[in-house]
This record gives C-alpha cells, structure tokens and sequence, in this order.
C-alpha cells in the first residue's frame, strides 16, 4: 500500500510540475489491450510461415525422392535394356539360350546343343 501511496504522490507532484504524465487507467488498458492484440497476430504470422515453411520443404523433398526414384528405375531399364539387347545377339549361347536338335527344342542350361547333360 505505501507503494501505491508513493506512486500517487509522485504523479501529482509530476502534474503540478506541468509535465505529461500518463496515469489514465483507460488509455493504460487501451494500449495494453492493443499491445495484446499486436503480439497474438504476430504470433499467428509465425505460426502461418512456419506452415508454408514446412508445406514447402515436404513439397521439395517429395519432389526429389520423386526424381532419385526415377533415375533408380531408369537405370534399372537400361540394364535390362541392355541385357536383353546382349541376349537378342546370334550364335550368343547363354542360360536361357534354345537351341535347335533333331527338330526338338531344349534350354541350353539342362542340355548343351551337342546333346550331353550341363553340369
């Protein structure tokens, strides 16, 4: 209470002094409400860019598994591209290979053209 009564004081002093003195409890409450209000919009800007932010930064890495993915699967195709390419060459005698005997069609790896069982 003696604070109260020292701030009382003091203020009275100050306006006999004819100086400003801002002890209005309306205007008090006024910018301290508009001071309130300032911070929870700012507060709500934040939190927005902090979504964009977020959006953004999962818009990008969805965009770059996206594109390591397709690079992954384009490689996978040109090597089957290019087995199947080495396959497809005449006189190439692989697994897989069939061979032509006595008008009967045998897979190279159970029988070899010259008819003995592969080992």
């Amino acid at each position: 209470m003696l604070l109260m009564d020292l701030l009382l004081v003091m203020s009275r002093l100050m306006k006999m002094m004819e100086n400003l003195v801002h002890d209005d409890p309306k205007l008090i409450n006024k910018s301290i409400k508009k001071q309130r209000k300032q911070q929870q919009k700012s507060v709500q800007k934040w939190k927005d860019r902090d979504e964009t932010k977020n959006k953004a930064r999962a818009e990008k890495q969805k965009a770059r598994n996206d594109n390591i993915q397709g690079r992954i699967q384009a490689k996978k195709a040109k090597k089957i591209e290019k087995r199947e390419k080495k396959l497809m060459r005449p006189g190439f005698e692989g697994v897989g290979f069939v061979c032509e005997m006595m008008g009967l069609y045998w897979v190279a790896a159970e029988v070899n053209c010259a008819g003995k069982n592969s080992v």
